[in-house]
């Protein structure tokens, strides 16, 4: 897949403060052009080497155009820094900090208005409003970036339980493409007639847990982030145990 963004950012550089160019490194291009040629991977490169940055870039790769943030707390504000210097022509919506109401509404007014959007939001945001889950799929987002993706190690997290929900839910017509009740499987559409009962996709095909830690203390530290990845071939952690690892008794 050829690079489908001429900007100035990933050719000349950002103009920083002191008036020296931050360039974007021939790493930080080949792991964009990987995540755009490959969609749902775990970005593991070490601390330090970019990797936001790195995800940024293969949104234009890629021709994101509806993408899903998650990220900790204390880094959101790095992430929303990033894309600011990097991808201006990008609009974003920060849902740190505010209010279920105002949540909703900035949701609301990306969904409904908006064609291309950026939304930022913590793992933490979603434990005590669990309707926020419903509306970010209504969002139908082709793309979603998990910084620091290693804080879902643990499956039974209600970070990884929000982020699950998410990637896997079924919300488009597999006929015409439009948003369907991921609730409600067996529905008829009501933009083309076609009956869903099977017939029904996830928009979302970018899925990229981003982490230089991915493995903290066991291999089954992993199976999260596989099995968002590709629930196919890595369906349950029993069988991801008993293939990938081996047993210290």
């Amino acid at each position: 897949m050829e690079s489908q963004f001429v900007g100035l950012a990933w050719h000349d550089g950002v103009l920083m403060p002191d008036g020296s160019t931050a360039v974007i490194k021939d790493h930080q291009k080949e792991a964009a052009q990987y995540l755009a040629d490959h969609q749902s991977v775990i970005l593991g490169d070490e601390m330090g080497t970019g990797k936001t940055l790195s995800s940024i870039a293969s949104w234009d790769y890629s021709g994101a155009k509806r993408i899903l943030v998650f990220a900790p707390v204390d880094v959101t504000s790095n992430f929303l820094d990033e894309i600011s210097m990097w991808a201006p022509h990008r609009i974003v919506t920060n849902l740190l900090g505010l209010s279920k109401v105002d949540r909703r509404a900035r949701i609301q007014m990306a969904k409904l208005f908006m064609e291309a959007f950026v939304i930022v939001i913590n793992y933490e945001a979603y434990r005590k409003d669990k309707a926020l889950i419903d509306e970010l799929i209504e969002c139908q987002f082709d793309t979603i970036n998990m910084d620091e993706a290693h804080v879902m190690k643990n499956t039974s997290s209600n970070a990884y339980d929000g982020v699950k929900q998410i990637v896997s839910a079924k919300n488009t017509c597999g006929t015409c493409g439009k948003l369907v009740d991921h609730k409600v499987i067996n529905t008829i559409c009501q933009d083309c007639g076609a009956h869903n009962s099977t017939a029904v996709s996830s928009l979302t095909k970018g899925i990229v847990p981003m982490t230089g830690t991915a493995i903290l203390n066991s291999p089954e530290d992993m199976f999260s982030l596989l099995h968002l990845v590709d629930p196919t071939v890595f369906h349950t952690k029993n069988n991801f145990l008993k293939t990938y690892a081996e047993f210290d008794y």
